[in-house]
């Protein structure tokens, strides 16, 4: 018995066994896939879309009369279910008293629905939300007379 053939064999098994004990996609792991994105937006002047946002929040965003926005700050992160996540904004840099807490909790995850608390306590904002198929809902605060500041939560499919 040549055991220089045989150890890549014996490897190669042990690697696919282990493929297949421990699946490697959040979904089969009860883990929810989040993509978060602050946005702030004004009406005045007008911007091209930023990669972060995606077009049809983009779009609905200019509905809103804001057709210029800037990306504040953007989170992809696997959080498991029944766990939360929080981000710290900012939408004004270098001003500590702007500082806040978006913290988005998976309530409940099945096949086709997945269900989010998202807060923001400083603002005293809590929903909670059901997104089919990675829908994503959008969270708008008045900063100002001309600028708003937006919450994109989209649990990926």
């Amino acid at each position: 018995m040549n055991l220089e053939r045989i150890a890549p064999i014996v490897f190669a098994l042990v690697a696919a066994c282990a493929l297949v004990i421990a699946p490697g996609d959040a979904a089969a792991k009860g883990q929810v896939q989040l993509h978060l994105v602050v946005i702030e937006a004004s009406k005045a002047g007008e911007t091209a879309r930023p990669d972060a946002v995606a077009p049809k929040v983009f779009e609905q965003i200019k509905e809103f009369g804001y057709p210029s926005v800037r990306v504040v700050d953007s989170l992809d992160a696997t959080v498991e279910d029944e766990a939360s996540i929080s981000l710290q904004i900012s939408p004004n840099p270098g001003d500590e008293r702007a500082k806040q807490m978006l913290k988005v909790t998976v309530i409940d995850k099945k096949a086709d629905v997945t269900k989010l608390k998202i807060a923001l306590p400083s603002m005293k904002f809590s929903a909670e939300t059901e997104h089919k198929k990675g829908g994503t809902i959008l969270v708008a605060a008045r900063k100002t007379k001309d600028g708003a500041l937006f919450l994109a939560v989209t649990p990926k499919p």
